[in-house]
């Protein structure tokens, strides 16, 4: 076994054990490329509300909207909260991620897309990533997702754990006061937690639940990127620094598990 076959099998070894690994995925320009692209799009959807970005550096974000949450639940919408990838940046991510999916699934089949509600239309799209930006404010939990799991994305009730992984892709903000809080292991676990409420899929999990867990956020350099488990428990993540955090959420998609393009179209 050559170097780089040892290296996808500790990796491997490492996600099946953690649930989670953290690796490095992508380069500096392209992570300067894809914060141009989130200001891009951002720019468009305001521009239809009749406003306008006047911030040079998505760090300072905050200091841009203030306290204006009109504003940041217009850009948080799911409807439009996505990006293109660029098919350089996709290339690069497939070529880097497909033994390691390989080695998961058994097969190289997947496809990077943004989900969304897939009961509702427009939101599921193909070659894109969704990205969120929160606030340097610990009592400003509406800029961040509660604790969950991503097995039931789209709103659709899982019982398997193996139709997605997740690669969090942090734009702005990379010490552990940024980054996503998560709890090793957790994928391991069957979460006996009640999903759905009636005939609405419930996201977070109830916050003494999440008690029973540790968690923990990690130090990351620029372009490294956290590959997880859609059954590891994650987020609840306030932006602890002093900047406006940007991210990125890229679900790879096993094409042979869920026919995401059947259901997108009921």
């Amino acid at each position: 076994m050559n170097n780089k076959g040892k290296n996808t099998e500790n990796l491997f070894k490492r996600f099946l054990n953690e649930g989670y690994i953290k690796i490095q995925l992508l380069d500096k320009s392209d992570i300067y490329s894809l914060r141009k692209e989130v200001k891009t799009k951002m720019g468009r959807i305001l521009k239809k509300y009749n406003f306008k970005i006047k911030v040079k550096n998505l760090q300072n974000y905050h200091k841009f909207v203030k306290k204006n949450d009109k504003v940041h639940k217009i850009l948080m919408n799911p409807d439009s909260r996505f990006i293109n990838l660029k098919s350089s940046i996709e290339k690069k991510l497939k070529i880097r991620l497909s033994n390691l999916f390989f080695k998961f699934w058994g097969h190289k089949q997947f496809q990077f897309s943004w989900i969304g509600d897939l009961k509702k239309k427009k939101q599921l799209k193909y070659h894109a990533t969704g990205f969120r930006i929160a606030r340097p404010d610990v009592e400003r939990n509406s800029d961040v997702t509660p604790m969950h799991i991503d097995k039931n994305a789209g709103g659709i009730i899982n019982k398997t754990n193996d139709f997605l992984i997740t690669i969090w892709i942090p734009l702005i903000g990379f010490s552990n006061k940024y980054t996503l809080k998560l709890s090793p292991k957790s994928h391991k676990v069957s979460h006996q937690i009640k999903f759905s409420q009636g005939k609405k899929i419930t996201y977070g999990v109830p916050k003494e639940y999440s008690k029973k867990f540790k968690f923990f956020r990690p130090n990351m350099k620029l372009g490294e990127c956290l590959v997880f488990s859609s059954n590891l428990l994650h987020g609840s993540s306030n932006n602890l620094g002093k900047l406006s955090r940007l991210s990125l959420d890229c679900r790879a998609i096993n094409i042979k598990k869920l026919n995401i393009k059947k259901l997108n179209n009921k």
